[in-house]
């Protein structure tokens, strides 16, 4: 089944974290099952169409650099579980390493015991991470707003006047 896949086999095994199921790998496999009986909201069509787009989903080096460029490498944050057997371990090692430049690196977080659904299995943990690093970035923006409004201020008078 593909909780197996996504989650690790000890979070599986914990009481359910909402309570209404004996162990947080009944409520996966419950809502799984409840998904297939949708047949409007979960065609055959759909599922193929998804595994087509996640296994040939695919961002160049190029594109990455760029997307770090006009981010700002700083603003980036890759979260991954070393247990993730979707998208292994040595996949975000490569985006890590195609989003950073020598000079700027990305953050990396890799989150020890956890699988594919850090935000299920970390869930106060991934939350805290996801807030600090909003205030992180938010600090980043005034910093870089006050330092644009210093040198408009500095530069004022310093180039050429124009004639009215």
């Amino acid at each position: 089944m593909v909780k197996h896949n996504m989650f690790t086999s000890a979070w599986l095994d914990l009481p359910d974290a909402e309570g209404g199921f004996p162990t947080n790998g009944d409520r996966v496999a419950a809502q799984d099952i409840c998904k297939r009986m949708d047949h409007e909201a979960f065609t055959r069509t759909g599922f193929i169409l998804q595994a087509i787009a996640a296994g040939w989903h695919h961002k160049s080096t190029a594109q990455l650099r760029e997307l770090g460029d006009k981010v700002g490498r700083n603003r980036i944050q890759v979260l991954h579980g070393d247990s993730d057997r979707m998208i292994t371990p040595p996949h975000s090692k490569v985006l890590v390493d195609e989003l950073s430049t020598e000079n700027e690196k990305v953050r990396y977080v890799f989150v020890k015991g956890r699988g594919h659904v850090l935000i299920w299995e970390h869930r106060e943990e991934f939350t805290r991470m996801v807030e600090e690093w909003v205030e992180t970035t938010e600090k980043l923006n005034r910093e870089e707003k006050e330092k644009k409004k210093r040198e408009g201020v500095e530069g004022e008078g310093q180039g050429e006047s124009r004639a009215e």
